[in-house]
């Protein structure tokens, strides 16, 4: 599992979201986690559309 800090986010997303097809990357705000970025077939296809979210891809 990776881990970034929000400045290194900001400036390495391309880096990030690399990571995130292959493991979770956890994004640390003042040494507190706050969110986690995860590839989308992982996280599943319900979570997003039960928020109403579409893939792109599969339009």
């Amino acid at each position: 599992m990776h881990a970034v800090n929000v400045s290194t986010l900001k400036n390495k997303l391309t880096q990030a979201l690399l990571w995130a097809q292959t493991q979770p990357v956890v994004v640390v705000n003042r040494d507190r986690p706050q969110a986690v970025l995860t590839e989308v077939n992982s996280a599943g296809h319900s979570l997003g559309a039960e928020r109403g979210m579409v893939d792109p891809r599969r339009s």
